[in-house]
């Protein structure tokens, strides 16, 4: 007996930092209507998937004056043979622009990661086979940035680093702070 289940599920990303506040984090946007993520227990459930893991994507991008809003990692595990992906990204090239001197932000891309240890990184595909213990890892794009990362302030880079949405080498690159 043949049975095809999808999930349709857009991805949430991070919003630009605007000239009066940071940008918020993991936020769907109006084009997706009426679809939203798919609760981790659904997806579980029906589909034959694990999430393995969901957090803020950690990567540089979107730093300045005020922050860029971080977007996710998911990590989906697939849990039998004979499943396929098809997926397509826009800003996968060059991430969302800063403002005013603000850092461009990340890029939205896919990286599966094969069971037998091969790493394969999409902006787009169509029908790409995956099997069992297969990784599919959505990484989508941090908001760009507003404003010279000079004028942030030092309490505010330090509750960046403190949440984790700045590291510590940006920390000193960009804002001359310390971790």
């Amino acid at each position: 007996m043949w049975c095809a289940l999808s999930i349709v599920e857009p991805q949430i990303g991070g919003w630009g930092a605007t000239r009066e506040r940071d940008g918020v984090n993991a936020l769907y946007t109006t084009i997706h209507g009426e679809t939203y993520n798919v609760p981790v227990e659904v997806a579980e459930q029906r589909y034959g998937l694990r999430i393995d893991s969901l957090m803020l994507n950690d990567a540089p991008g979107g730093e300045g004056e005020f922050l860029g809003g971080k977007g996710i990692k998911l990590r989906y595990r697939v849990l039998a043979d004979d499943w396929w992906i098809t997926m397509a990204y826009v800003r996968s090239t060059v991430g969302p622009w800063g403002l005013n001197g603000g850092e461009a932000g990340s890029t939205n891309y896919m990286v599966v990661h094969r069971a037998d240890g091969r790493r394969e990184r999409f902006s787009s595909c169509t029908a790409l086979k995956l099997n069992k213990d297969d990784v599919i890892e959505i990484i989508t794009a941090n908001g760009g940035g507003y404003g010279p990362a000079g004028n942030r302030t030092e309490a505010q880079v330090r509750d960046d680093l403190k949440n984790g949405y700045l590291l510590p080498d940006r920390a000193s690159a960009l804002y001359g702070i310390q971790a």
